[in-house]
């Protein structure tokens, strides 16, 4: 299985010593952590199962690539996971891959709305507080979790 936008097969792309399918499952079970929430799987294939993995792959691609140039700050990703949300966002919305192949699905409440519409044209410092909030837990979870990972690429905190 592969994510819609870029196509990653899910079980063959590593990040550290997970692959993207056990990122994303690690993931959402942080998420659900913080907030409390009761763990249900993620369907592969999902909306937001999409998401999750597109936000790692980005991330991931971008330590990777710029290390050596720049440093990766929780900022700089918390941007990176923006604009991963922003291509995604506007992917399915506009390409809608859940029509076309039966692998894709939305949630049962349409994610497309004017307040998500807007969103993709702000750039992330004129995000409110509580979205870059949600950024950052999502580079919180990159670091946390994948601290190998990071201290093999010379990523500083």
């Amino acid at each position: 299985m592969t994510t819609a936008l870029f196509q990653v097969n899910i079980h063959q792309y590593n990040v550290g010593h997970l692959t993207l399918h056990q990122a994303v499952d690690s993931l959402h079970r942080f998420i659900l952590a913080k907030n409390g929430w009761e763990y249900r799987p993620l369907k592969i294939g999902s909306w937001q199962y999409d998401n999750f993995a597109h936000f790692i792959f980005s991330i991931n691609e971008w330590c990777l690539q710029n290390v050596a140039e720049k440093k990766p700050t929780p900022k700089r990703l918390s941007k990176i996971v923006h604009a991963s949300w922003v291509q995604n966002y506007t992917y399915w919305r506009d390409q809608k891959p859940y029509l076309t192949d039966k692998r894709y699905s939305l949630p049962k409440k349409d994610p497309f709305n004017p307040e998500r519409d807007a969103r993709v044209l702000k750039v992330y410092k004129d995000l409110s507080e509580e979205e870059q909030a949600k950024h950052s837990l999502f580079v919180g979870w990159y670091y946390q979790h994948l601290s190998d990972h990071i201290r093999i690429h010379k990523i500083v905190l």
